[in-house]
């Protein structure tokens, strides 16, 4: 075909669009991708970072167990659980061993979803192992969901001297799952740690 003779007809301008709105699509995408959420900025618009929280906090996003939140950039995620949505481990990395520790199950099975189930298992296990006294408890709103926040001090099975633990469970809803989400906290600094964590949880999101 001579293409002194080609008609730009309707159609080739349609084409010729959209072939150009495909390689700027790719291009955002390749870029997009290459940009840390180390950055502390969200890839995603509607992953928008609640007003509370410090600006250089880092976002973490888990689609397959329903929830994203952000936590602080002297915490890490334990890698060899990269593979296992239902279970995330935070931890504290200025020090070894960690000083604080920060646990979400994601529950899924059956039955299991209600937040009587919830208490009667996980708080109930809280409540059994909190040091006489220490025990704080409340029913809280996450996000539209009936929830249970517990903190109290435990006894170290280690070191047998109290730590501060925390939990918090959070119902599931339209079959979405529930959420158990549990600390552990230790040392000097635990006051600063433990108000992170419920920062973190304060920053929980659910997809």
């Amino acid at each position: 075909m001579n293409i002194k003779h080609l008609k730009i007809t309707p159609i080739i301008i349609i084409i010729l669009v959209a072939a150009v709105i495909v390689i700027l699509a790719v291009f955002w995408y390749k870029n997009s991708s290459s940009i840390q959420n180390n950055s502390g900025v969200s890839l995603f618009p509607q992953l928008e970072r609640y007003s509370e929280v410090p600006a250089d906090w880092l976002l973490f996003s888990e689609e397959k167990s329903g929830y994203w939140l952000y936590y602080p950039p002297d915490w890490v995620t334990d890698d060899t659980l990269k593979d296992v949505p239902e279970v995330k481990v935070f931890l504290t990395k200025e020090k070894e061993p960690s000083e604080g520790f920060f646990i979400i199950r994601a529950i899924t099975e059956p039955g299991q979803s209600d937040l009587s189930y919830l208490d009667g298992h996980f708080a109930e296990t809280f409540r059994k192992q909190a040091v006489e006294g220490t025990l704080r408890e409340e029913n809280v709103n996450i996000q539209g969901r009936d929830s249970k926040s517990l903190e109290a001090k435990v006894i170290n099975a280690d070191t047998k001297k109290p730590v501060d633990a925390y939990l918090l469970v959070i119902s599931g809803q339209q079959n979405n799952p529930a959420y158990a989400m549990s600390a552990i906290i230790v040392g000097p600094n635990a006051p600063a740690l433990l108000e992170q964590v419920q920062l973190m949880t304060r920053s929980l999101r659910f997809f």
